[in-house]
């Protein structure tokens, strides 16, 4: 092929690039230049309307995110409020404006029209938008009308900060909702937003039941709310407090049903951005709406906040309308005192535990405490494994006595627990039914004249008739292998027997304590109805009385899978022990009385279970239960890989990945636990089912430890490793990069090193908080790309340009690329650093690259003449001579 064959080929593949290139560029400006050109837009109406939009005077505003309706002539601009102290977004619900299309080209800004809250046009605008770009509840929210204060408004007074004791929020807004921000215009006057940064804890402003909870959607889904809605009917009218933006699965179990309870002080979730929300914050308000989640808001006050009256303002709310309320704290930071009060406590103080009471009636005496007022004491009792039955309350007193009359309730000899419960002004409620005073009713109701033979507290009393009559005689401690041992009583004639306070009687229907047994810690007045009979003893044994068993240890948190073997150890110091399986209440499986500390159990079926073990011995018995899981069989369970770490890492930033070697579409969701410097395992955010890495920011020196399980939607969910699976150091030195040693250093604008064309500039993040500057110099209408690629896994960028020194405000933002045209000539300075503070190390490496972009009609003049050059090669192939054209076979 000769150079002149060459040089067309070379034309046709120049020719095919650049019409590639155009056609990308085309592409890319139809999806990605719209929201540019919209926002460019708003910025323009943003400055014009300083002056009568409030919030565009008082603050810096940021794009949060701009949705544009699929036929391209409506869009909706949500934007974000920047904390004037640190800059950084405030956590808040998002303002919005509205952007309609009013001329055939939507690629100029002037062809968007923006309407803003403030202006006439706002309602009709809302109301214009297509369903599918806003429902018509969320129109409803935003609509023009705005909340006032009605002439007979109420207050409702008791409640504390929704946060807990000693943590300190910040308030972002409260009547800004309304008056200033306009986020929630009709009905969120009195409500308020607080955020600090992080997934806070959230706690009950005030008691009540759970109304409704809504607690499944993911962590910053931008499209539906997770929150707690908490009725209260000790108000006039009833109240509902609502608790919005709550984090995916944070709302404990125990209050997710309807009508449970919740104290004052309770933790009821953590703080997320779930919903229309710039950050993780909490929007809290009450209102009197029965039908519905949301209503209109009411007046409310919070008892530890001094100012207005217990309302909260943030100063620019107080500056700007102090008729509600002109007082506020500097940095609008507010301490919270709303603790989850303790429990009251309960305790029976008369009788003592394992009485022997000889007579038909006891007093029971017992006493209760709380910080609030205690307003009932309530008396107990069971015998055996009866039903507890209340016998007496005592009310508005923290201590009281009640009579337990044995014969008016038809209580055998034997033992019976007492218990005592109590409750405060707070609706909280305690009792000691789970840890009774066990007493021993020793006494026979009927009235018979009493007997002849009273044993000693070592002895027993035998007796030849019933309810202690006849012939009879006094037992020590011992053993009496037939009745010619014990004076005065022959074999086969025992019909009642006496126990003293001390001693335990076994007797026997054979000699040599031999046959059927029965053994008598109390005492009985007819033997009639009991396994031995009457006249049937034969020989006897009487031991002192031992200690009921005191101790009784269950494994706790178990998992078994459905195939696995499952079997059960405990330890206790009981004689013989009883264990239970219970699913639902309902008793699976039972090994009776048994003298191991240890059950097979075998297979189970998965789900949730209680293992429920009562140890005992002649003088008592204790129990102890604990719950278990029986996940389904390890074949679909997923299973995970959590890549190691380098030894030593330089740089503050540790950037995780896995894999899922085995049931991967069985993922619900993964759990990452971490530990620094050796503390406790601490559980990170749940990560969704289809990522595989995670980077966070470290501490420089700090030892981190990781490992990774899988939750599974099956509830197969794989374990926890025993062991670390990924270990590594951070470095505590950084090495600069070249720029950062010399004399004028990138890290401010006067050291801003210059960028050339087409070349790649290399930087690190040396230092939390580092920013490398670079400047560029341009002419008006001059179109650039400026390209960031980090160098290590996970580093994040950010960046910002600005025109010559005038710093205050960017002129465009971006994280790894940005086209850019210049408004003017001149110097272009350019700002780059990490989006986390901490991400910073000599290995926190990245590279710059500016390319100069061709105009529209660059592309147009070289498509035209790739045109002409492909166009003349086809008619010279199709006009030469055979001759000619067998060249190029």
């Amino acid at each position: 092929m000769n150079n002149r064959h060459l040089l067309q080929s070379a034309f046709i593949i120049i020719g095919f690039v650049i019409l590639l290139t155009a056609c990308t560029s085309d592409t890319s400006k139809s999806v990605i230049e719209l929201e540019d050109v919209i926002s460019q837009a708003f910025e323009l109406k943003m400055e014009a309307s300083k002056e009568q939009e409030i919030v565009f005077m008082l603050f810096e505003i940021e794009i949060d995110n701009i949705e544009i309706a699929e036929d391209q002539q409506s869009a909706e601009i949500w934007f974000a409020m920047l904390d004037p102290q640190t800059g950084l977004r405030e956590g808040t619900e998002p303002g919005v404006a509205l952007a309609f299309l009013v001329s055939d080209n939507p690629y100029t800004p002037g062809s968007w029209k923006i309407v803003l809250h403030h202006e006439d046009g706002w309602q009709s605008a809302l109301w214009s938008l297509p369903e599918t770009l806003m429902s018509t509840e969320e129109k409803s929210l935003l609509q023009g009308k705005t909340q006032s204060i009605p002439h007979d408004a109420k207050t409702f007074t008791g409640y504390k900060l929704p946060f807990p004791e000693g943590r300190k929020a910040k308030l972002s807004q409260s009547i800004g909702h309304v008056l200033i921000y306009k986020t929630c215009p009709s009905t969120c006057l009195y409500a308020f937003d607080f955020w600090d940064g992080t997934m806070f804890p959230v706690s009950a402003a005030r008691g009540g039941v759970v109304k409704k909870a809504v607690w499944e959607f993911p962590n910053g889904n931008t499209t539906n709310t997770n929150y707690l809605l908490i009725e209260d009917t000790s108000t006039s009218p009833t109240t509902y407090q609502i608790y919005y933006h709550l984090a995916q699965d944070s709302i404990p179990p125990a209050l997710r049903v309807p009508g449970a309870a919740v104290r004052q002080g309770q933790f009821i979730g953590n703080a997320d951005d779930t919903g229309a929300s710039t950050a993780h914050h909490l929007h809290f308000m009450v209102h009197t709406n029965p039908s519905s989640y949301w209503g209109t808001s009411v007046d409310i006050t919070f008892d530890e906040v001094s100012m207005n009256g217990g309302r909260p303002r943030t100063c620019v709310e107080a500056e700007q309308f102090p008729e509600y309320g002109s007082q506020c704290v500097s940095g609008d930071w507010f301490v919270s005192k709303n603790a989850d009060a303790p429990l009251p406590t309960a305790s029976i103080i008369n009788p003592s535990p394992s009485t022997l009471v000889n007579a038909g009636q006891i007093t029971v005496s017992a006493r209760a405490g709380s910080p609030a007022d205690i307003k009932t004491l309530t008396f107990y009792f069971r015998q055996k494994t009866s039903t507890w039955q209340a016998f007496d309350v005592v009310k508005n007193s923290t201590a009281g006595n009640a009579t337990l009359n044995f014969c008016d309730w038809g209580l055998e000899n034997g033992s019976i627990d007492l218990a005592v419960g109590a409750s405060d002004s707070l609706g909280k409620m305690v009792d000691t039914k789970n840890s009774p005073t066990t007493i021993h009713k020793n006494f026979a109701c009927e009235e018979l004249p009493p007997s002849p033979c009273s044993p000693a507290p070592d002895q027993i009393a035998l007796f030849t008739d019933f309810y202690y009559q006849g012939e009879c005689t006094r037992v020590k401690i011992g053993e009496y292998p037939s009745m010619d041992y014990v004076a005065g009583m022959d074999n086969d004639r025992v019909r009642s027997i006496l126990v003293g306070n001390d001693a335990l009687a076994v007797l026997f229907v054979s000699t040599n304590l031999k046959g059927a047994q029965e053994s008598f810690r109390y005492s009985d007045p007819d033997l009639s109805d009991n396994p031995t009979g009457i006249d049937t003893v034969s020989s006897l044994r009487v031991i002192n009385f031992p200690d009921a068993p005191q101790e009784l240890f269950l494994p706790q948190a178990l998992s078994f899978h459905a195939d696995q073997v499952i079997e059960f150890a405990w330890m206790g110091d009981a004689d013989i022990y009883r264990a239970e399986i219970i699913r639902n209440e309902e008793i699976l499986n039972t090994r009776d009385w048994h003298t191991e500390a240890n059950w097979v159990v075998g297979t189970l079926e998965p789900g949730q279970y209680r293992l429920n073990v009562v140890g005992s011995n002649p003088a008592g018995a204790i129990e102890a239960s604990a719950d278990f899981t029986v996940m389904k069989s390890a074949g679909n369970q997923p299973v995970t890989r959590l890549d190691p770490l380098p030894a030593l890492l330089r740089a503050n930033l540790i950037h995780l990945q896995w894999s899922v070697e085995q049931g991967s579409r069985n993922v619900r969701w993964f759990e990452i636990q971490m530990k620094i410097d050796g503390s406790e395992w601490q559980t990170l955010d749940r990560i969704q089912p289809d990522a595989r890495s995670l980077t966070i920011s470290g501490n420089p020196g700090s030892i981190y430890e990781f490992r990774l399980r899988a939750a599974a939607i099956d509830g197969s969910d794989e374990l926890f490793p025993g062991v670390t699976q990924a270990q590594t150091t951070l470095d505590t030195t950084c090495s600069p990069d070249s720029f950062d040693s010399i004399a004028s250093a990138d890290s401010h604008p006067q050291g801003a090193t210059r960028l050339s064309w087409f070349t790649n500039q290399g930087h690190n993040i040396c230092g939390a908080g580092d920013v490398d500057w670079m400047q560029l110099t341009l002419t008006k209408g001059q179109r650039i790309r400026l390209v960031v690629m980090p160098e290590m896994q996970g580093l994040e960028l950010v960046g910002s340009i600005f025109l010559d020194a005038d710093l205050s405000a960017p002129l465009a933002e971006f994280n790894d690329h940005l086209t850019f045209r210049a408004p003017a000539t001149g110097t272009y300075l350019i700002n780059v650093k990490a989006v986390l503070p901490l991400a910073a190390g000599t290995d926190a490496t990245y590279s710059i690259r500016v390319v100069p972009m061709l105009r529209g009609w660059v592309f147009l003049i070289l498509g035209g003449m790739c045109a002409f050059i492909i166009g003349g090669i086809v008619w010279l192939g199709l006009h030469r001579p055979a001759s000619v054209l067998g060249k190029f076979s």
